[in-house]
């Protein structure tokens, strides 16, 4: 009996010395599951609103075109869409909802400045990558001081089309952690050197899309599309044919098909058990 006594003393005194080891793992293990825990969606009330596109008033540019997802419980991404010359911000913002079947916002900037910025920059002369870069951040400024909880933070889709892609490329490199997917649309590719694709990568860019509707833009969305591969990075291609570089519904159910395939799974990208923002 006494041996057994000891014996028992013995692994108490073993367990005793390993717990403090084992309460470590333990906690260690309950931080991560709680960090996991809080990048699962919370279901809110639904999104009020009876207009799906509205005005956006913004302090030193004209309105923003925006795209609701009115009825939407989630939290949804912010798609930037920068159009070209020959198309304009209502045009884009009504390919982007169609491509994401009307589940994210979408920013379409006016790209022209107020009547009394305009005094001062010619309207007639192109808008710097500058000047565009801070359309955009007093647009998602304004997104997110009028719906608030529903907008993410730092997941937000950059779209270009035509002479609006150029403009997106410096822009996405400024912060490719927050722009995490790029689109561009029958531009931009020539703006894409090679080494972007490992730049863009290396610092929190999750996908590169390209659009390209005419012969003209082949083989630089050939060249983009194998670097941007070549640095590990995400990447859709669309060729919807011969179009030319005309924005229309044929390249908007081509990125809406792209868009179900090809978008970052999990939050904020997903609405959980829906396809779409009407039935959560």
């Amino acid at each position: 009996m006494r041996c057994a006594h000891l014996q028992l003393v013995m692994i108490l005194s073993m367990l005793l010395a390993v717990s403090p080891a084992c309460r470590t793992k333990v906690s260690h293990k309950l931080r991560l599951s709680s960090r996991r825990t809080l990048r699962v969606q919370q279901q809110l009330s639904s999104l009020a609103g009876s207009k799906e596109t509205v005005k956006l008033k913004l302090p030193h540019f004209d309105s923003a075109t925006v795209v609701v997802p009115v009825g939407t419980r989630w939290l949804r991404p912010v798609i930037v869409a920068i159009h070209g010359r020959s198309d304009s911000p209502e045009l884009n913002c009504e390919i982007w909802r169609t491509a994401t079947e009307n589940s994210n916002f979408v920013l379409c900037p006016a790209s022209r400045a107020t009547p009394h910025d305009a005094a001062i920059m010619s309207e007639a002369e192109p808008r710097d990558v500058e000047s565009l870069a801070n359309e955009i951040r007093e647009g998602l400024i304004a997104i997110r001081k009028r719906y608030g909880r529903y907008v993410a933070r730092n997941e937000v889709v950059l779209a270009g089309n035509d002479t609006g892609a150029g403009k997106v490329v410096p822009i996405a490199m400024q912060n490719p952690t927050v722009f995490s997917v790029l689109w561009l649309i029958n531009g931009g590719f020539q703006e894409w050197a090679s080494a972007l694709s490992t730049n863009y990568a290396q610092r929190g860019g999750k996908l590169l899309g390209l659009v390209c509707s005419d012969q003209a833009c082949e083989a630089e969305t050939t060249r983009v599309a194998a670097s941007a591969r070549a640095a590990g990075l995400k990447t859709a291609i669309i060729r919807p044919g011969p179009l030319g570089f005309k924005l229309d519904a044929r390249i908007a159910e081509a990125l809406r098909l792209a868009w179900r395939d090809s978008k970052p799974s999990g939050s904020p990208w997903s609405i959980p058990g829906a396809s779409n923002a009407r039935n959560p």
